[in-house]
């Protein structure tokens, strides 16, 4: 998720990409915007000239957000992870690390392994690979230090600075970088420690833990709450969570689109005059041969002939 300089909220997605305009949603995809390297969006990086990079499964491209021209650029794999190190300067992990500067592009040396992972901390950039955290300082000096066995044999998707101190987000759980330079497992009560996708901490200073199908949040100075599957309407997992200019939180699932937390609850959001076609369980009733759904906002009857009968609308339920 990202918001360009006009306030659209800009949302990546398996199936394109999305602009938000707080009503409705509007697609891009390859049939529309042949520079859009695909469809399948990983990452979304607004830098400080006002233009949007994308990064995709098949390598980078980027689009005025006020024109909507979109361009190209000659990176091929996959994108991981894009960061602005100067005002004209980015870099994007795609297998290797490459330099964006002044749109011109060019492979950075310094890391011989596959770069998947990167986060600026104040003047230095950590870099991680499969096997290695690399600490980059603005003097070209390079520390190396060892991912633990854990980190080495599953996915690791998220690096966050916060606290002085780097977070990992990844499938074995939550870890962080102590001050030996050592990195070891997080220990937080009330947070199932394992599989954690995404952490975030807002510009209240309150931080937020996505898991496999669980969504942490604490207040400053407070105990970690468990924002339930009953509260959210369904158990999906957060991919990102970002914060927009006027303080609102948005989260995008897997699977179950966009949601925004707002204080004390949270909504899935969904365009006006779309329908909400998330289905949260379904029976089958052999007396009328047909299925009885249950979806984010109401109830009915799907039919043989596909026809959906409403019995019970989202005001019924409240």
């Amino acid at each position: 998720i990202s918001q360009d300089q006009q306030g659209y909220l800009w949302i990546g997605t398996l199936y394109g990409l999305n602009r938000f305009d707080g009503h409705h949603f509007t697609q891009f995809s390859t049939k529309t915007s042949r520079q859009l390297a695909s469809n399948s969006i990983n990452k979304l990086l607004l830098d400080q000239q006002g233009y949007m990079w994308v990064g995709t499964k098949a390598g980078l491209s980027g689009f005025n957000p006020q024109s909507l021209k979109f361009d190209r650029y000659p990176i091929l794999a996959e994108v991981t992870s894009i960061i602005q190190v100067a005002p004209d300067e980015l870099w994007v992990a795609a297998e290797n690390l490459f330099k964006v500067k002044q749109g011109k592009v060019s492979r950075i040396n310094s890391i011989k392994e596959a770069v998947v992972q990167m986060e600026i901390a104040g003047d230095s950039v950590f870099i991680s690979t499969a096997r290695h955290l690399y600490k980059l300082s603005p003097q070209g000096e390079t520390e190396q230090i060892a991912l633990p066995d854990e980190l080495q044999q599953h996915p690791l998707y998220d690096l966050s600075w916060f606290n002085d101190t780097l977070h990992f987000a990844s499938e074995s759980g939550y870890f962080h970088l102590d001050k030996t330079q050592q990195i070891v497992r997080c220990a937080i009560d009330g947070v199932d420690n394992t599989a954690i996708y995404k952490l975030f901490r807002d510009s209240s200073g309150n931080d937020w833990i996505s898991g496999y199908n669980k969504l942490y949040h604490r207040h400053t100075g407070q105990e970690w709450q468990h924002i339930s599957s009953e509260e959210l309407g369904s158990s999906p997992w957060f991919s990102d969570i970002f914060e927009d200019r006027d303080h609102n939180i948005w989260m995008a699932s897997f699977s179950e689109g966009l949601y925004r937390a707002s204080p004390g609850k949270m909504r899935r959001v969904v365009g006006a005059g779309q329908q909400d076609v998330v289905v949260r369980s379904v029976r089958y009733s052999a007396r009328l041969n047909s299925l009885l759904v249950a979806t984010q906002t109401n109830v009915g009857l799907l039919k043989a002939n596909q026809d959906f009968l409403e019995l019970v609308d989202h005001q019924s339920l409240g």
